[in-house]
Protein backbone atom coordinates (compact mmCIF):
# COMPACT_ATOMS: atom_id res chain seq x y z
CA UNK A 1 0.00 0.00 0.00
CA UNK A 2 1.32 3.05 -0.87
CA UNK A 3 1.16 6.11 1.46
CA UNK A 4 1.24 10.08 1.34
CA UNK A 5 3.76 12.49 3.03
CA UNK A 6 1.82 11.67 6.63
CA UNK A 7 2.15 8.27 6.28
CA UNK A 8 -1.80 7.51 5.94
CA UNK A 9 -2.59 4.70 3.00
CA UNK A 10 -3.27 5.62 -0.53
CA UNK A 11 -4.14 2.33 -2.18
CA UNK A 12 -2.11 -0.13 -4.08
CA UNK A 13 -0.07 1.78 -6.95
CA UNK A 14 -0.31 5.59 -5.48
CA UNK A 15 2.11 7.66 -3.42
CA UNK A 16 2.93 11.32 -2.61
CA UNK A 17 6.12 12.48 -3.67
CA UNK A 18 7.99 14.86 -1.66
CA UNK A 19 6.90 17.82 -4.43
CA UNK A 20 3.24 17.44 -3.27
CA UNK A 21 1.84 15.57 -6.55
CA UNK A 22 0.40 12.04 -6.46
CA UNK A 23 2.12 9.67 -8.50
CA UNK A 24 -0.11 6.32 -9.50
CA UNK A 25 1.86 3.63 -11.21
CA UNK A 26 0.00 0.21 -13.61
CA UNK A 27 1.96 -2.57 -13.64
CA UNK A 28 2.90 -4.11 -16.76
CA UNK A 29 1.14 -6.73 -18.15
CA UNK A 30 1.52 -9.41 -20.94
CA UNK A 31 -0.05 -7.04 -23.69
CA UNK A 32 0.97 -3.54 -22.62
CA UNK A 33 3.37 -1.48 -20.63
CA UNK A 34 3.96 -0.44 -17.21
CA UNK A 35 2.54 3.54 -17.30
CA UNK A 36 3.33 5.88 -14.53
CA UNK A 37 1.61 9.41 -13.98
CA UNK A 38 1.43 12.43 -11.53
CA UNK A 39 -1.27 14.85 -10.11
CA UNK A 40 -1.96 17.39 -7.13
CA UNK A 41 -5.99 15.94 -7.18
CA UNK A 42 -5.53 12.63 -5.63
CA UNK A 43 -9.55 12.14 -6.73
CA UNK A 44 -8.73 12.71 -10.46
CA UNK A 45 -5.45 10.61 -10.55
CA UNK A 46 -7.31 7.61 -9.22
CA UNK A 47 -10.29 7.80 -11.71
CA UNK A 48 -7.62 8.11 -14.43
CA UNK A 49 -6.02 5.01 -12.98
CA UNK A 50 -9.30 3.25 -12.95
CA UNK A 51 -10.20 3.89 -15.93
CA UNK A 52 -6.69 2.66 -17.76
CA UNK A 53 -7.41 -0.66 -15.99
CA UNK A 54 -10.77 -1.03 -17.18
CA UNK A 55 -9.74 -0.30 -20.89
CA UNK A 56 -6.80 -3.03 -20.24
CA UNK A 57 -9.64 -5.65 -19.93
CA UNK A 58 -10.30 -7.89 -23.19
CA UNK A 59 -14.16 -9.00 -23.39
CA UNK A 60 -12.62 -12.88 -23.53
CA UNK A 61 -11.48 -12.16 -19.44
CA UNK A 62 -14.94 -11.64 -18.30
CA UNK A 63 -17.39 -14.65 -19.59
CA UNK A 64 -20.58 -13.44 -17.81
CA UNK A 65 -20.72 -9.86 -19.60
CA UNK A 66 -23.63 -10.80 -22.08
CA UNK A 67 -26.28 -10.54 -19.12
CA UNK A 68 -27.89 -7.62 -19.32
CA UNK A 69 -28.63 -4.82 -17.15
CA UNK A 70 -32.39 -5.98 -16.55
CA UNK A 71 -31.10 -9.36 -15.59
CA UNK A 72 -28.71 -8.38 -13.77
CA UNK A 73 -31.02 -6.03 -11.67
CA UNK A 74 -33.57 -9.01 -10.99
CA UNK A 75 -30.86 -11.23 -10.01
CA UNK A 76 -29.15 -8.58 -7.78
CA UNK A 77 -32.44 -7.96 -6.09
CA UNK A 78 -33.38 -11.43 -5.38
CA UNK A 79 -30.07 -12.12 -4.16
CA UNK A 80 -28.78 -9.61 -1.95
CA UNK A 81 -31.95 -7.43 -1.06
CA UNK A 82 -35.01 -9.66 -1.20
CA UNK A 83 -36.16 -10.68 2.42
CA UNK A 84 -33.16 -8.90 3.83
CA UNK A 85 -35.01 -5.42 3.88
CA UNK A 86 -38.32 -4.06 4.49
CA UNK A 87 -40.51 -3.84 1.48
CA UNK A 88 -41.18 -0.51 1.85
CA UNK A 89 -37.21 -0.26 0.83
CA UNK A 90 -37.95 -3.16 -1.81
CA UNK A 91 -40.27 -0.41 -3.09
CA UNK A 92 -37.85 2.15 -3.62
CA UNK A 93 -35.32 0.59 -5.34
CA UNK A 94 -37.49 -0.92 -8.12
CA UNK A 95 -38.86 2.66 -8.42
CA UNK A 96 -34.66 3.73 -8.99
CA UNK A 97 -34.46 0.72 -11.65
CA UNK A 98 -37.51 1.83 -13.33
CA UNK A 99 -36.30 5.71 -13.78
CA UNK A 100 -33.65 4.05 -15.36
CA UNK A 101 -34.64 1.06 -17.16
CA UNK A 102 -35.40 2.98 -20.74
CA UNK A 103 -31.46 3.94 -20.74
CA UNK A 104 -30.46 0.59 -19.46
CA UNK A 105 -32.49 -2.47 -19.21
CA UNK A 106 -30.95 -4.08 -22.45
CA UNK A 107 -27.19 -2.96 -22.41
CA UNK A 108 -24.94 -5.57 -21.49
CA UNK A 109 -23.43 -4.86 -18.04
CA UNK A 110 -19.73 -5.71 -19.59
CA UNK A 111 -20.64 -3.03 -22.25
CA UNK A 112 -21.72 -0.39 -19.80
CA UNK A 113 -18.71 2.79 -19.16
CA UNK A 114 -18.45 5.43 -16.86
CA UNK A 115 -19.89 7.70 -19.66
CA UNK A 116 -22.91 6.00 -19.94
CA UNK A 117 -24.36 6.41 -16.16
CA UNK A 118 -22.61 9.88 -16.25
CA UNK A 119 -25.19 10.29 -19.11
CA UNK A 120 -28.04 8.20 -17.34
CA UNK A 121 -27.71 11.10 -14.03
CA UNK A 122 -27.49 14.13 -16.32
CA UNK A 123 -30.48 13.13 -17.63
CA UNK A 124 -32.74 12.45 -14.62
CA UNK A 125 -31.69 16.05 -14.05
CA UNK A 126 -32.60 17.16 -17.15
CA UNK A 127 -35.88 15.83 -17.25
CA UNK A 128 -36.83 17.24 -13.73
CA UNK A 129 -35.79 15.11 -11.18
CA UNK A 130 -34.32 16.71 -7.61
CA UNK A 131 -31.75 15.59 -6.15
CA UNK A 132 -33.23 14.04 -3.14
CA UNK A 133 -34.49 11.94 -5.88
CA UNK A 134 -31.60 11.22 -8.07
CA UNK A 135 -29.07 10.41 -5.52
CA UNK A 136 -30.79 7.00 -4.03
CA UNK A 137 -31.50 6.13 -7.57
CA UNK A 138 -27.78 6.33 -8.45
CA UNK A 139 -26.86 4.31 -5.13
CA UNK A 140 -29.41 1.76 -6.27
CA UNK A 141 -27.83 1.36 -9.46
CA UNK A 142 -24.25 2.07 -7.70
CA UNK A 143 -24.92 -0.62 -5.61
CA UNK A 144 -26.12 -3.24 -7.81
CA UNK A 145 -23.08 -2.85 -10.47
CA UNK A 146 -20.69 -3.30 -7.47
CA UNK A 147 -21.62 -6.17 -6.89
CA UNK A 148 -21.49 -7.02 -10.60
CA UNK A 149 -17.93 -6.28 -9.95
CA UNK A 150 -17.45 -8.19 -6.79
CA UNK A 151 -18.69 -11.19 -8.49
CA UNK A 152 -16.08 -10.80 -11.00
CA UNK A 153 -19.00 -10.73 -13.98
CA UNK A 154 -17.45 -6.97 -14.64
CA UNK A 155 -13.59 -5.76 -13.79
CA UNK A 156 -14.52 -2.77 -12.35
CA UNK A 157 -17.91 -0.55 -11.07
CA UNK A 158 -18.50 1.82 -13.99
CA UNK A 159 -20.38 4.22 -11.89
CA UNK A 160 -17.21 4.84 -9.46
CA UNK A 161 -16.50 7.72 -11.75
CA UNK A 162 -20.15 9.27 -12.14
CA UNK A 163 -20.68 13.02 -10.29
CA UNK A 164 -23.73 14.13 -8.77
CA UNK A 165 -25.14 17.83 -9.21
CA UNK A 166 -24.14 19.86 -5.75
CA UNK A 167 -26.81 22.05 -3.80
CA UNK A 168 -24.38 25.09 -5.60
CA UNK A 169 -25.24 24.10 -9.06
CA UNK A 170 -29.38 24.74 -8.35
CA UNK A 171 -30.70 27.62 -8.36
CA UNK A 172 -32.76 28.43 -5.31
CA UNK A 173 -36.29 27.80 -5.50
CA UNK A 174 -38.81 29.69 -3.65
CA UNK A 175 -41.03 27.38 -1.30
CA UNK A 176 -44.96 27.54 -2.36
CA UNK A 177 -47.01 28.98 0.34
CA UNK A 178 -48.34 25.20 0.85
CA UNK A 179 -44.33 23.55 2.09
CA UNK A 180 -44.51 26.05 5.06
CA UNK A 181 -48.37 26.33 5.41
CA UNK A 182 -49.24 26.45 9.12
CA UNK A 183 -53.07 26.48 10.00
CA UNK A 184 -54.32 29.69 11.45
CA UNK A 185 -56.45 29.00 14.27
CA UNK A 186 -59.53 30.40 12.05
CA UNK A 187 -59.04 28.09 9.52
CA UNK A 188 -58.76 25.64 12.95
CA UNK A 189 -62.15 26.60 14.14
CA UNK A 190 -64.16 26.31 10.61
CA UNK A 191 -62.57 22.69 10.07
CA UNK A 192 -63.66 21.65 13.76
CA UNK A 193 -66.98 23.28 13.57
CA UNK A 194 -67.62 21.66 10.10
CA UNK A 195 -65.82 18.26 11.59
CA UNK A 196 -68.03 18.16 14.69
CA UNK A 197 -70.37 15.46 13.89
CA UNK A 198 -68.21 13.60 11.38
CA UNK A 199 -66.78 10.16 12.29
CA UNK A 200 -63.07 11.17 12.62
CA UNK A 201 -63.41 14.45 14.05
CA UNK A 202 -61.11 12.93 17.38
CA UNK A 203 -58.93 11.82 15.15
CA UNK A 204 -58.05 15.19 13.42
CA UNK A 205 -57.99 16.65 16.98
CA UNK A 206 -55.38 13.96 17.95
CA UNK A 207 -53.46 15.11 14.83
CA UNK A 208 -53.23 18.60 15.89
CA UNK A 209 -52.79 18.38 19.47
CA UNK A 210 -49.85 15.69 19.22
CA UNK A 211 -47.71 15.85 16.08
CA UNK A 212 -48.18 12.40 14.77
CA UNK A 213 -47.31 11.89 11.51
CA UNK A 214 -50.84 10.36 9.77
CA UNK A 215 -48.76 6.36 9.20
CA UNK A 216 -48.02 6.50 12.91
CA UNK A 217 -50.95 7.40 14.21
CA UNK A 218 -52.95 4.92 12.18
CA UNK A 219 -50.93 2.02 13.16
CA UNK A 220 -51.42 2.85 17.07
CA UNK A 221 -52.96 -0.36 19.17
CA UNK A 222 -54.73 0.25 22.84
CA UNK A 223 -51.84 -1.08 24.07
CA UNK A 224 -49.58 1.15 23.10
CA UNK A 225 -50.94 4.02 25.70
CA UNK A 226 -50.16 4.04 29.12
CA UNK A 227 -53.14 5.33 30.85
CA UNK A 228 -51.33 5.80 34.53
CA UNK A 229 -48.33 7.79 32.82
CA UNK A 230 -50.70 9.42 30.03
CA UNK A 231 -47.95 8.44 27.45
CA UNK A 232 -48.33 6.72 24.40
CA UNK A 233 -45.50 4.80 22.34
CA UNK A 234 -44.86 5.83 18.44
CA UNK A 235 -42.91 2.69 17.17
CA UNK A 236 -44.23 1.84 14.19
CA UNK A 237 -45.96 3.30 10.83
CA UNK A 238 -49.21 1.69 8.33
CA UNK A 239 -47.98 2.30 4.35
CA UNK A 240 -49.69 1.40 1.81
CA UNK A 241 -46.86 -0.31 -0.94
CA UNK A 242 -46.58 -1.44 -4.73
CA UNK A 243 -44.97 -5.01 -3.63
CA UNK A 244 -43.12 -6.88 -6.50
CA UNK A 245 -41.93 -9.83 -4.55
CA UNK A 246 -43.80 -12.22 -2.79
CA UNK A 247 -43.65 -13.39 0.63
CA UNK A 248 -41.22 -16.08 -0.34
CA UNK A 249 -39.16 -13.60 -2.36
CA UNK A 250 -40.57 -14.41 -5.72
CA UNK A 251 -40.60 -11.87 -8.59
CA UNK A 252 -44.43 -11.26 -9.20
CA UNK A 253 -45.82 -11.35 -12.93
CA UNK A 254 -47.85 -8.33 -11.81
CA UNK A 255 -46.55 -5.63 -8.61
CA UNK A 256 -49.96 -5.44 -6.09
CA UNK A 257 -50.97 -3.27 -3.32
CA UNK A 258 -50.80 -3.80 -0.01
CA UNK A 259 -51.01 -2.13 3.43
CA UNK A 260 -48.34 -3.11 5.75
CA UNK A 261 -47.29 -2.00 9.55
CA UNK A 262 -43.74 -2.10 9.52
CA UNK A 263 -41.12 -0.15 11.76
CA UNK A 264 -40.22 4.35 11.15
CA UNK A 265 -37.07 4.28 8.70
CA UNK A 266 -35.35 6.99 11.51
CA UNK A 267 -34.51 5.56 14.73
CA UNK A 268 -35.88 9.12 16.37
CA UNK A 269 -39.31 8.13 14.94
CA UNK A 270 -39.58 5.50 18.27
CA UNK A 271 -40.63 7.49 20.98
CA UNK A 272 -42.89 8.22 23.78
CA UNK A 273 -44.96 11.09 23.84
CA UNK A 274 -47.30 12.68 26.51
CA UNK A 275 -50.97 12.90 26.02
CA UNK A 276 -53.26 15.88 27.48
CA UNK A 277 -56.17 15.28 29.15
CA UNK A 278 -57.88 16.57 26.02
CA UNK A 279 -56.25 14.05 23.72
CA UNK A 280 -56.76 11.18 26.48
CA UNK A 281 -60.82 12.01 26.36
CA UNK A 282 -60.30 12.05 22.07
CA UNK A 283 -59.16 8.56 22.66
CA UNK A 284 -62.37 7.29 24.84
CA UNK A 285 -64.77 8.90 22.49
CA UNK A 286 -63.05 6.83 19.82
CA UNK A 287 -63.26 3.82 21.47
CA UNK A 288 -66.67 4.17 22.23
CA UNK A 289 -66.98 4.77 18.45
CA UNK A 290 -65.18 1.26 17.97
CA UNK A 291 -66.72 -0.70 20.71
CA UNK A 292 -70.11 0.17 18.84
CA UNK A 293 -69.11 -0.21 15.57
CA UNK A 294 -67.83 -3.99 17.28
CA UNK A 295 -71.39 -4.94 18.68
CA UNK A 296 -72.88 -4.05 15.30
CA UNK A 297 -71.16 -6.18 13.25
CA UNK A 298 -70.43 -8.70 15.99
CA UNK A 299 -68.37 -11.67 14.18
CA UNK A 300 -68.70 -9.66 10.31
CA UNK A 301 -66.50 -7.39 12.21
CA UNK A 302 -62.57 -6.70 10.36
CA UNK A 303 -63.13 -10.20 8.67
CA UNK A 304 -61.66 -9.26 5.59
CA UNK A 305 -58.76 -7.15 8.01
CA UNK A 306 -56.25 -9.48 7.41
CA UNK A 307 -53.68 -7.08 9.66
CA UNK A 308 -55.68 -8.00 12.80
CA UNK A 309 -54.05 -11.26 13.27
CA UNK A 310 -50.90 -9.76 13.45
CA UNK A 311 -52.48 -6.16 15.40
CA UNK A 312 -56.17 -7.40 17.10
CA UNK A 313 -55.77 -4.38 18.86
CA UNK A 314 -55.60 -1.44 16.15
CA UNK A 315 -57.13 1.54 17.61
CA UNK A 316 -58.34 3.13 13.79
CA UNK A 317 -60.38 0.81 12.01
CA UNK A 318 -63.76 1.59 9.42
CA UNK A 319 -66.83 0.88 10.52
CA UNK A 320 -66.27 -2.56 9.41
CA UNK A 321 -63.22 -3.20 10.79
CA UNK A 322 -60.54 -2.51 8.15
CA UNK A 323 -57.35 -0.46 8.50
CA UNK A 324 -57.74 3.00 8.61
CA UNK A 325 -55.47 4.44 5.88
CA UNK A 326 -53.39 7.79 5.82
CA UNK A 327 -54.98 8.16 2.10
CA UNK A 328 -58.33 7.74 3.99
CA UNK A 329 -57.57 10.64 6.18
CA UNK A 330 -56.66 13.16 3.36
CA UNK A 331 -60.14 12.13 1.44
CA UNK A 332 -61.88 12.85 4.46
CA UNK A 333 -60.01 16.12 4.93
CA UNK A 334 -60.66 16.93 1.48
CA UNK A 335 -64.65 15.90 2.11
CA UNK A 336 -65.00 18.80 5.00
CA UNK A 337 -62.84 21.55 3.22
CA UNK A 338 -65.30 20.71 0.11
CA UNK A 339 -67.97 21.16 2.28
CA UNK A 340 -66.32 24.18 4.47
CA UNK A 341 -65.81 25.89 0.60
CA UNK A 342 -69.48 25.22 -0.80
CA UNK A 343 -70.55 27.30 2.08
CA UNK A 344 -68.27 30.06 1.54
CA UNK A 345 -68.81 32.94 -0.41
CA UNK A 346 -65.11 33.78 -0.15
CA UNK A 347 -62.99 34.24 -3.79
CA UNK A 348 -61.03 30.48 -4.35
CA UNK A 349 -57.95 31.74 -3.84
CA UNK A 350 -59.13 31.81 -0.29
CA UNK A 351 -60.73 28.71 -0.01
CA UNK A 352 -59.39 26.33 2.96
CA UNK A 353 -57.33 23.56 1.69
CA UNK A 354 -55.87 21.75 4.48
CA UNK A 355 -54.20 18.05 4.71
CA UNK A 356 -53.47 15.50 7.18
CA UNK A 357 -49.62 16.69 7.67
CA UNK A 358 -50.79 20.55 8.21
CA UNK A 359 -52.07 19.58 11.47
CA UNK A 360 -48.58 18.50 12.15
CA UNK A 361 -46.62 21.37 11.00
CA UNK A 362 -49.01 23.63 12.88
CA UNK A 363 -48.48 21.48 16.38
CA UNK A 364 -44.62 22.20 15.57
CA UNK A 365 -45.50 25.59 15.17
CA UNK A 366 -47.84 26.21 18.59
CA UNK A 367 -45.00 23.94 20.66
CA UNK A 368 -42.42 26.72 20.03
CA UNK A 369 -45.05 29.46 20.06
CA UNK A 370 -46.05 28.06 23.46
CA UNK A 371 -42.13 28.53 24.89
CA UNK A 372 -41.29 24.82 24.51
CA UNK A 373 -37.84 23.97 24.49
CA UNK A 374 -37.16 23.46 20.42
CA UNK A 375 -35.29 19.95 21.70
CA UNK A 376 -37.66 18.70 23.72
CA UNK A 377 -40.19 19.51 20.41
CA UNK A 378 -38.09 17.51 18.64
CA UNK A 379 -38.08 14.56 20.39
CA UNK A 380 -41.84 14.59 20.70
CA UNK A 381 -42.63 14.86 16.92
CA UNK A 382 -39.55 12.40 15.97
CA UNK A 383 -37.18 14.85 14.26
CA UNK A 384 -34.42 13.02 13.10
CA UNK A 385 -31.11 15.40 14.24
CA UNK A 386 -28.00 12.81 14.83
CA UNK A 387 -27.24 16.16 17.49
CA UNK A 388 -30.50 16.90 18.59
CA UNK A 389 -30.68 13.23 19.56
CA UNK A 390 -27.27 13.08 21.64
CA UNK A 391 -28.65 15.76 23.65
CA UNK A 392 -31.64 14.27 24.41
CA UNK A 393 -30.13 10.89 25.79
CA UNK A 394 -29.49 13.34 29.17
CA UNK A 395 -33.49 14.36 29.44
CA UNK A 396 -35.39 13.09 31.91
CA UNK A 397 -39.32 11.80 31.09
CA UNK A 398 -40.24 14.63 34.18
CA UNK A 399 -38.63 17.43 32.29
CA UNK A 400 -40.15 16.24 28.76
CA UNK A 401 -43.42 16.54 30.78
CA UNK A 402 -43.14 19.50 32.30
CA UNK A 403 -42.07 21.38 28.71
CA UNK A 404 -45.18 19.47 27.33
CA UNK A 405 -47.24 21.08 30.06
CA UNK A 406 -46.51 24.75 28.61
CA UNK A 407 -48.11 23.83 25.73
CA UNK A 408 -51.39 22.37 26.92
CA UNK A 409 -51.26 25.73 29.88
CA UNK A 410 -51.19 27.74 26.16
CA UNK A 411 -53.48 26.08 24.03
CA UNK A 412 -56.25 25.32 26.50
CA UNK A 413 -58.63 24.12 24.24
CA UNK A 414 -61.37 21.10 24.51
CA UNK A 415 -62.82 20.72 21.62
CA UNK A 416 -65.46 18.28 22.75
CA UNK A 417 -66.52 20.68 25.90
CA UNK A 418 -67.08 23.78 23.65
CA UNK A 419 -70.48 23.06 23.41
CA UNK A 420 -70.92 23.20 27.40
CA UNK A 421 -68.91 26.03 27.82
CA UNK A 422 -71.51 28.27 25.52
Amino acid sequence: MGKDLKGNELGKGITQRKDGRYQARIYASKDSKTLCFYGFDLDELKKKRDSIIQSRVKPHQLPNTSITFEKWFEQWMATYKVGRIKNTTLRNYQASYNRCKTFLENKRIGDLKELDFQNLIDNLYDIGYSASIVKPTFSAINQCMQKAADNHLISFNPCKGVTLKKKSDFKPVKKSKEETKRLTEEEINLFFSAAQNVRYAEIFYILLHTGLRSGELCALEWSDIDIESRTIHIYKTLTRITKYYDNNGMKLQHPIQEIQITTPKQESSNRYIPLSENVMSAFHKWKEKQEHDKYNLKPYWGRENKLLKKYPDLIFTTIHGNCLTPNNLSAECKRICDIINTHSSEDYSTKIQIHPHLFRHTFISQCYESGMDPLTVSLIVGHSKSEMTMYYTHLKDDFIKKEYNKYTDYMNINLFSKENDK
